[in-house]
């Protein structure tokens, strides 16, 4: 059965999908990129969110049906009705959570990804991390905290749970 990550910006979807199943293991957001030929945030400036969320929803699709033993969502693949009944009924969701001044830290940190909706005022930022929270609960078949372990800790804690 697929596990699938979820969880805001930084919570370490994409670093514990690689600590759990490096063959069998796919990032959303960068199977996308490499379909459009771009970077998110690029799409985002060029395009638009609702364009990418439409992108993002035919690419998680396609990865449910496609075997993988875990998928890392991007932060905002709650957002689209459609994608949260899916998830509802596939169950093994697993939501990696922190706390805000954790993940906001992270983003801050973090070069490497290019997170568009991390470009804006922190309260900005904040107010969708409340948004986001009650709808990661709501699909979520497991919670796990993350602040303060390391990606096989997570690993491990979602191997026992599930």
């Amino acid at each position: 059965m697929t596990v699938i990550l979820i969880g805001f910006m930084a919570a370490g979807k994409s670093t514990v999908g690689k600590a759990f199943d490096q063959e069998k293991f796919i990032d959303l957001d960068k199977k996308i990129e490499k379909e459009i030929g771009m970077t998110i945030a690029q799409f985002f400036q060029e395009y638009s969110e609702d364009k990418f969320r439409q992108i993002e929803r035919e690419v998680f699709k396609t990865a449910v049906q496609s075997g993988y033993a875990v998928i890392a969502t991007g932060g905002g693949i709650v957002n689209l009705i459609e994608n949260r009944n899916c998830l509802k009924k596939l169950g093994n969701v697993v939501y990696l959570k922190a706390d805000f001044e954790t993940l906001y830290e992270r983003i801050l940190l973090d070069k490497e990804n290019g997170r568009p909706l991390a470009f804006q005022s922190k309260e900005e930022v904040e107010k969708l991390f409340a948004q986001r929270v009650k709808l990661y609960e709501e699909v979520a078949d497991i919670v796990i905290e993350t602040r303060g372990k390391s990606p096989e800790e997570v690993v491990k804690e979602i191997q026992e749970l599930k």
